[in-house]
């Protein structure tokens, strides 16, 4: 079951992304490492994308988790998706 948060303010959903990213590679996340760098691989990309299809209906695509420079730059792609109008 798809549960979607209706209101979410910029900072809890990085902080959110943060601890799924956390949770999946058992890291503390830095915001300036790449995801490669925490340990992260493919498979890890597509758990996190998955549980935050889950909770909010949009995940980061996972070309971002591996062309992101750093786990802040992912955050912000996701956020933009994330923010944008829904397309009617």
């Amino acid at each position: 079951m798809t549960t979607v948060s209706p209101v979410l303010d910029k900072d809890s959903g990085y902080a959110r992304l943060y601890a799924v990213i956390k949770e999946v590679l058992g890291v503390e996340v830095q915001p300036s490492t790449h995801f490669l760098d925490l340990g992260g691989d493919s498979m890890d990309a597509v758990i996190i994308a998955d549980m935050m299809v889950d909770e909010f209906g949009v995940g980061p695509e996972l070309d971002s988790f591996f062309v992101s420079d750093t786990v802040q730059d992912l955050a912000d792609k996701w956020w933009a998706a994330f923010s944008a109008p829904a397309k009617a």
